[in-house]
């Protein structure tokens, strides 16, 4: 009423009948917000989640709804409280009512309520308490009451999966003197999505509950899930959120000596990366994009190459020479003498030459030639730029691939080490009937074999853990040993493709395409160089200098036509040879448009697969998780063997781990999808 008063005041509108039923359906637009985001936040307290977990979680979901509705309502209601149109000042306190009312009304909803109700149930717990203990076993998502759970309570040795979560708790060493291992590297919790609650402890009398025989186990440590607070069943995540990741430790190499040291961004300082941290990291560091930046720098300098003969040409030559000429006489010399007395005498002359001079050459004309090396160089270049917008889109893929798949690894660890609480469980279990003589031998034989297979599998998820984050810190481009820590994004959404402009955008993106075009355009302006070659090239050419002792004035200057009449075929070998090329070029351009149209198509059809998958996947997660629910009731009640719950326990997690991969395979997908169509 605030708003509706507030906003009738201000545009001068009458209370009347018109505005009364305005405030009629805003009362029932508010009640039906407000009611929408109460009852999620019960539906969340009903499937375990605290109550700040459930006001947090609630909120957050239902925000974009509720705004939505409000949003479009007032949006929709604007030409009417304006009046725009003949007649319309009949409705117009109607639409002002409402766009007031419901403009406060929902701020008020999405600010006050969850206060109210985070404060009422915080200061009145009881009722909910009580509500919930009239539900004390669940299967699937549906709860009911368990008669045989006072059976199984008054059994000697039985003991439920709950009751000895309850008993344990996190971090409590086992029995048989087996204590948790400390000291090791964690995995910190990864959010996941919620998965089945663990039955509550069954007593046999208020404030007891049955005694369980120690059981030598062993050594592993567990985080069993304690408390009341669960996800809801049946969508693929985790029971609870543990505490702690136990995780083998592992030591990396010392770094080695005599390279030069790697940068170690600040982002990966003890700081959570987020994938557009990897990605930005990835650009600025990877070193094949800096061995790609320059091979485009080298290429960049054919184009002056090939543009220089263009250009005046200036040399200068300077000679000096110390020179010894044989010479020869007659002796004696001016005298007439009989020719028996004459002879020949050699003689040496020894002087000394200098020469200096500047050239000036400046081609004229060569039909082209020049023009088309240059060209081709140019294309060239192009294609050496496209290179490097080809090495940081593949950069970016696989930075992408291998953050999802560290984020799938790390999930797995978490639902192996689930598994290995469940073997765990089982084994306690067979341990007591067998006991108490209601379970054979092989019981306990099998659930410590299933004990066996859940350590062996989780210690290869986390060893996946570790090969992962070195594979990232590579493709990152920092130290190896560097301890990433990542974020978990790996939570559905839906990614929107339209596809009748997906083949249209990859052709216009794709660097691939532009290059193998850039190559054509080269081997093209070759096919027109080496054809201009056939013509002779005009040249203008001066001299001038000194020469001789007395460095005397000497110069020259004209014109030359070179032109090579025959060359043995060589001319017409390169020209034949430069057509093939281009022939090539353009076949390879062919290739490379149905190479990319079918990366595209199938892409495409991978990511409508995969998203599919994820559907799929959960439905799986609720079938196993009931059936393993009901195999866990059916064991604890001693009407089934161990070989049933073992394999609903394998079935649970292997459903479990299926979701987890469907999700990593979907953005897998979409980023190979994002490659294709040349996006980062």
């Amino acid at each position: 009423m605030i708003g509706v008063i507030w906003a009738l005041f201000l545009t001068g509108t009458t209370l009347n009948v018109t505005s009364f039923m305005g405030i009629i359906m805003m009362v029932g637009i508010v009640v039906s917000n407000g009611v929408l985001l109460v009852e999620y936040m019960n539906e969340l307290r009903r499937h375990g989640l605290g109550v700040r977990e459930a006001v947090i979680t609630g909120g957050r979901t239902r925000l974009r709804p509720i705004l939505m509705t409000s949003l479009t309502t007032l949006v929709g209601l604007v030409p009417m409280a304006l009046g725009i149109g003949t007649g319309s000042e009949a409705n117009a306190p109607l639409a002002r009512a409402v766009i007031g009312g419901l403009a406060v009304s929902t701020a008020l909803t999405l600010l006050l309520i969850p206060t109210l109700y985070l404060m009422l149930e915080e200061r009145f717990p009881a009722a909910w308490k009580t509500r919930r203990r009239v539900l004390p076993f669940r299967v699937g998502r549906h709860e009911a009451h368990d008669p045989r759970a006072h059976r199984r309570a008054r059994r000697p040795g039985s003991c439920t999966r709950a009751e000895w979560c309850h008993r344990a708790g996190p971090g409590s060493p086992l029995p048989g003197g087996t204590p948790p291992i400390s000291g090791t590297p964690q995995i910190p919790p990864q959010p996941s999505l919620p998965a089945p609650p663990s039955p509550p402890p069954v007593t046999t009398a208020p404030g007891t509950q049955t005694p369980m025989p120690s059981v030598p186990v062993p050594p592993i440590t567990i985080t069993p899930s304690t408390g009341p607070d669960q996800p809801p069943p049946g969508t693929g995540a985790i029971p609870g959120a543990p505490a702690t990741m136990q995780q083998l430790p592992r030591e990396y190499l010392p770094a080695p000596s005599g390279i030069r040291p790697f940068p170690t961004p600040e982002e990966t300082k003890g700081k959570v990366l987020t994938m557009d941290d990897a990605v930005k990291i990835a650009l600025d560091n990877q070193p094949l994009i800096m061995a790609r930046i320059g091979d485009y720098q080298a290429q960049l300098q054919n184009i002056a190459i090939a543009i220089a003969p263009q250009l005046p040409q200036l040399t200068g030559q300077w000679n000096g020479f110390w020179n010894q000429v044989p010479g020869s006489v007659q002796n004696p010399v001016g005298q007439s003498a009989p020719n028996s007395l004459t002879r020949t005498v050699t003689t040496q002359s020894r002087f000394l030459t200098t020469s200096a001079t500047v050239t000036a050459q400046q081609l004229l004309w060569d039909f082209g030639k020049t023009l088309a090396a240059t060209d081709a160089a140019r294309a060239g270049a192009k294609s050496s730029a496209e290179n490097v917008e080809i090495q940081k889109q593949e950069t970016v893929r696989l930075v992408k691939e291998a953050y999802y798949s560290l984020v799938l690894s790390n999930r797995l660890v978490q639902v192996n080490q689930q598994a290995l609480d469940r073997a765990l469980v089982n084994l306690r279990s067979a341990k007591g009937f067998f006991d108490v003589g209601t379970q054979p031998k092989s019981a306990v034989t099998r659930a410590e074999v299933d004990v066996a297979t859940g350590q062996l599998n989780l210690i290869t998820a986390v060893n996946n853990v570790n090969i992962f984050r070195l594979t990232l810190n590579q493709l990152m481009g920092i130290p190896i040993n560097t301890p990433t820590e990542i974020a978990d994004n790996l939570a559905y959404a839906h990614v929107e493709f339209e596809p009748k402009d997906l083949l249209n955008e990859t052709f216009a993106r794709r660097p691939e395409y532009k290059q193998i075009k850039a190559q054509y355009e080269q081997a093209d302006y070759t096919v027109k160089q080496q054809f201009r070659n056939f013509f002779p090239n005009v040249v203008a050419q001066g001299t001038y200098g000194s020469a001789g002792s007395d460095m005397n004035e000497a110069y020259s200057y004209g014109l030359q036509l070179n032109w090579t009449i025959f060359d043995g075929g060589n001319k017409i070998a390169l020209y034949k040879q430069a057509l093939a090329q281009r022939d090539a070029a353009l076949a390879r351009v062919r290739d490379t448009e149905l190479t990319i149209w079918q990366q595209v198509e199938r892409a495409y059809v991978t990511v409508q697969q995969a998203e599919e998958a994820i559907g799929a996947a959960q439905k799986g997660v609720e079938s196993a998780d009931e059936n393993f629910r009901l195999s866990q009731g059916r064991f604890d009640a001693g009407v089934a063997n161990i070989i049933e719950l073992t394999d609903a326990q394998l079935a649970l997690t292997t459903a479990q781990s299926q979701v987890a991969q469907a999700l990593a395979a979907y953005w897998i997908a979409t980023v190979e999808l994002d490659r294709f169509l040349g996006r980062r």
